[in-house]
């Protein structure tokens, strides 16, 4: 299902619910530009660190920007014995629309990653128009002060007057002495004092934008028992008070969070599986019908569905899906949580404290091979695991769109495709650690006595099943065979569950070839 900016809302509630009811979550990002393997060589086989791949891939992260993103939501149904998905595809808009918050960025484009965007179909102009807006945590701090500055009339520093020439100083003495003269009438006669522009013949417009900043100034540093009222052609001066000035500051601060709110957008879902704060979303933002019109609804009722909602994303925090999910998670966190650390081990940390629980898929289809070469691709392993017809996955009514269409490098049609190698693939290694570990029994004496004759090495006892696996497939004179091109057991229903000991083997396990560690593990932290 795509979502767009003008549709985001309408679907809100009903996707929050979806995360809340979500065995997992598969994810798939697509970016303006991607890392430079600039400490690789591929020639002399010299490998990074971890802790250089993170630096570059953090760069990265810092100066390209997210266009796409793809969520899956997958429900386990097991009085179905089925798995049903929902995928959602999302741009995202990287320009901030709500200017009172004062939010800038600063992204580049790579030109061979824009390149790969526009030769698949990507349409390069559609997140500036549909993609929905979002709001980082640490934007959304920032933001926030401002328009508490702004609220308490602080939002700007002093102007030097002395240092802006005669004409400033001049206009300054001009506006005290207005003041001042007001100030000297009957207090019926000064309700309100209007400071307009001294000739309108050339001024026409009224005062300037300097002017009326150094009469605010001006008010609020001399005269304190008044206070300043911005028009679009002059400045009002009225007396202070109290009551109606907490009143102003009161209603600028809910205006403030209601554009913080609104521009927070895309953020509010990766909150809920994060297990995040999602107190500043209105429950009347949910009382909209299918086509936007607001509709009348039972407030207290409404307000108490969405409690209990908030309640139950807290306690059931996402299991998070993505395939070669390294890089996708340094970018998740630069865009909706933080500034990254400079560390690779403080990365793991903060993104263990987020998502308890991820998978990669890479890692499940590599492990525990180390070989660069192996077939890896998120296309390739699909392919080899298409026959494989359990677990079956089925795609939500309301979510058709990829039932019949393929949409390679479309972010909401990768996150399927991983949700579905997820599904067949756990499925299946689990199944088969039993039949691989005999196997390895087996094996591991005729391998000991040829390898005495032959000089060679003996079967490591530790050997994995996926080792087991491929060496079976290779010695059937298919290198680099998939499990799910193996025989198909009819029995797999469903994944293994979360809690047992097979994600003690895949669960946290980043797959990151190219490094000396080959993994990061968010365990170890």
């Amino acid at each position: 299902m795509d979502i767009t900016r003008h549709t985001f809302h309408l679907h809100l509630r009903s996707m929050l619910e979806d995360i809340s009811r979500a065995h997992f979550v598969a994810i798939d990002l697509e970016f303006t530009g991607i890392a430079r393997q600039q400490n690789y060589n591929k020639a002399k086989d010299v490998k990074q660190t971890l802790q250089e791949r993170y630096a570059e891939t953090k760069s990265a992260a810092e100066r390209y920007q997210i266009l796409q993103v793809g969520l899956t939501c997958v429900m386990e149904d097991r009085s179905k014995r089925e798995y049903v998905a929902k995928p959602y595809n999302f741009h995202l808009n990287p320009v901030v629309e709500e200017r009172y918050l004062k939010v800038d960025r600063d992204f580049s484009m790579q030109s061979s990653a824009i390149d790969f965007l526009l030769r698949t179909g990507f349409e390069i102009d559609a997140p500036f128009w549909l993609g929905v807006p979002y709001l980082s945590r640490v934007e959304e701090v920032g933001a926030r002060q401002r328009a508490l500055e702004r609220a308490n009339r602080v939002d700007r520093a002093d102007i030097d007057f002395a240092k802006e020439g005669a004409g400033v100083i001049e206009f300054v003495d001009a506006v005290r002495k207005s003041i001042e003269a007001w100030l000297k009438l009957a207090e019926k006669e000064r309700e309100k004092l209007a400071i307009e522009a001294v000739n309108k013949t050339e001024q026409p417009q009224g005062l300037t934008n300097l002017q009326k900043r150094l009469v605010h100034q001006l008010v609020r540093s001399e005269y304190p028992g008044y206070v300043t009222i911005s028009r679009s052609h002059s400045i009002e001066i009225i007396p202070y008070e109290e009551k109606r000035e907490a009143g102003i500051r009161n209603s600028r601060i809910r205006e403030a969070d209601e554009r913080i709110a609104r521009q927070t957008g895309l953020r509010w879902l990766f909150e809920a599986m994060a297990g995040g704060d999602l107190s500043g979303i209105d429950p009347m933002t949910f009382a909209i019908g299918p086509v936007g019109e607001p509709v009348f609804v039972d407030l207290r009722k409404l307000t108490s569905e969405f409690n209990e909602l908030k309640t139950k994303i807290k306690k059931r925090r996402t299991v998070l899906v993505g395939h070669n999910v390294f890089t996708d998670l340094v970018n998740i966190y630069q865009t909706f949580f933080g500034q990254l650390p400079e560390l690779v081990e403080d990365f793991q940390r903060a993104i263990h404290g987020l998502f308890p629980m991820v998978v990669d898929t890479k890692y499940l289809a590599t492990h525990p091979i180390k070989s660069i070469n192996i077939s890896s691709s998120l296309e390739e392993i699909d392919h080899l695991l298409r026959k494989q017809l359990t677990p079956r996955l089925l795609s939500h009514p309301d979510h058709p769109k990829y039932v019949a269409q393929v949409a390679a490098h479309e972010a909401g049609y990768d996150s399927f495709v991983t949700a579905r190698v997820m599904v067949r693939l756990s499925a299946k290694l689990d199944l088969e650690l039993d039949s691989a570990t005999e196997v390895n029994k087996t094996s591991q004496s005729d391998d000991e006595d040829e390898d005495s004759e032959d000089g060679g090495v003996p079967l490591n006892l530790k050997a994995g099943r996926f080792d087991i696996l491929m060496r079976r497939a290779s010695e059937d004179g298919g290198a680099h065979r998939m499990p799910g091109d193996i025989k198909r057991d009819k029995s797999m229903t469903f994944i293994p569950p979360f809690k047992s000991e097979f994600w003690d083997i895949y669960g946290n396990k980043l797959r990151v070839f190219g490094t000396l560690e080959e993994v990061c593990d968010l365990d170890i932290i």
